[in-house]
């Protein structure tokens, strides 16, 4: 979105599911980032993934998902800062003023591009939803471990990273008598970590 203004003008990204809702397409208020910025005179290129939120695996997986070779929010950073450059090249955009901003799984993803990619003049990251105990002292899904850990919630990650840490001792079950229990999830005992 350019806004009606003469001039080099600041410019921001704005990462979401998908790149409508921060366009204000598609009626859920209040996350329409980059119509809001463009209302106040910033450039705007609102970024996301159709594709993988229609089929709920929800990032980019390079080369796919099945054999994917980096890790999903690198992919992502990467993809932000290919739009950073692409951006820099419009006209009237001021590439020494591009932020990115991102809500949710936005979050994340403006998060770990800000961190990655060095060309970003400011960054805003809204409610990522990454605090988190670290060592499961309360009971974690599957998911919300999958969540932290940066990776979707599929099968192959539940063998990766999940069967990993209960093989090795790090989590437990809080239903040991059936493993595949829909309610399932993992702890730790402080005192039953493995030894260094």
């Amino acid at each position: 979105m350019i806004p009606d203004k003469e001039g080099k003008k600041p410019a921001v990204i704005t990462v979401f599911y998908e790149p409508e809702t921060a366009a204000g397409i598609g009626g859920k208020p209040y996350r329409d980032f980059a119509l809001q910025l463009a209302k106040r005179g910033f450039i705007t290129l609102s970024l996301g993934t159709s594709e993988t939120t229609k089929n709920k695996t929800y990032s980019i997986y390079y080369p796919n998902i099945a054999d994917a070779s980096m890790q999903p929010l690198s992919a992502l950073a990467f993809a932000a800062a290919n739009a950073w450059e692409a951006l820099a090249k419009v006209d009237n955009v001021d590439s020494t003023k591009i932020g990115i901003v991102g809500h949710s799984y936005g979050g994340k993803w403006a998060m770990f591009a800000s961190c990655l990619y060095d060309k970003f003049a400011c960054s805003a990251w809204v409610d990522p939803g990454i605090v988190f105990d670290e060592t499961c002292k309360q009971p974690k899904s599957s998911r919300e471990i999958l969540d932290f850990a940066g990776v979707s919630y599929h099968s192959k990650n539940m063998s990766r990273y999940i069967s990993q840490l209960i093989d090795a001792g790090y989590l437990y079950y809080t239903i040991p008598e059936n493993t595949s229990h829909r309610s399932q999830k993992y702890f730790t005992i402080e005192n039953h970590l493995p030894k260094e």
